[in-house]
């Protein structure tokens, strides 16, 4: 079966991300192993740091989905206990059709010690 070539609603057709958003673009994702993440560039907004982490085969070899967490850090305050009340959407695009990509939207504090997590199936 040929593979899908991008059409009028590709990533192309996209703008690109805002001063709040990150992108990180994968290989496909069965060329990653269980439990393999890739992670994108850090983001500093105005009180804190953020970044991607995403498992493109997740963590169990039964239940393979994609895993995609929010990593945060403050700024300059690597052993300070510190809480970030923050809303997140994280989407796994479709390069060839956007219109039928899958997102989640979530709220919750981040903190050093903890992350915001999406799983998709």
């Amino acid at each position: 079966m040929p593979i899908p070539e991008p059409g009028d609603f590709g990533l192309e057709a996209l703008p690109p991300p805002r001063a709040n958003e990150v992108e990180l673009m994968t290989d496909a994702l069965d060329t990653y192993q269980v439990g393999e993440s890739v992670c994108s560039e850090q983001r500093d907004l105005e009180d804190f740091s953020f970044r991607l982490v995403v498992y493109p085969q997740g963590f169990s070899a039964q239940n393979r989905s994609v895993a995609a967490f929010v990593e945060a850090q403050e700024p300059g305050t690597e052993e300070e206990e510190w809480s970030k009340a923050v809303r997140f959407q994280v989407t796994l695009m479709n390069c060839i059709d956007y219109r039928v990509s899958i997102g989640r939207i979530d709220e919750g504090a981040l903190s050093p010690h903890e992350t915001g997590a999406d799983g998709f199936t």
